[in-house]
């Protein structure tokens, strides 16, 4: 497999927006996106896994597949 890590930065403006920066070229490719949500804030969490997709696809990735350990919210189903 022919398959390599890729750079992204995230961060925080003053007013707490979040910025996506994808740092390599990834027009055309297949992109998985692995988002674990330890350690973090819940919401500011899933907003910035929505963007880095968000912002994959502006910047042309072909697709975008998340792989998400634990997705917060998530309920077991009942009996």
């Amino acid at each position: 497999m022919d398959i390599g890590l890729g750079r992204m930065n995230s961060t925080k403006f003053n007013d707490g927006e979040i910025n996506i920066q994808i740092l390599d070229s990834i027009r055309g490719q297949k992109v998985i996106l692995i988002k674990s949500f330890e350690d973090k804030n819940v919401n500011d969490g899933i907003m910035e896994l929505l963007l880095a997709v968000a912002t994959m696809k502006k910047e042309g990735a072909a697709s975008v597949t998340a792989i998400i350990p634990f997705f917060p919210y998530s309920l077991p189903s009942s009996s």
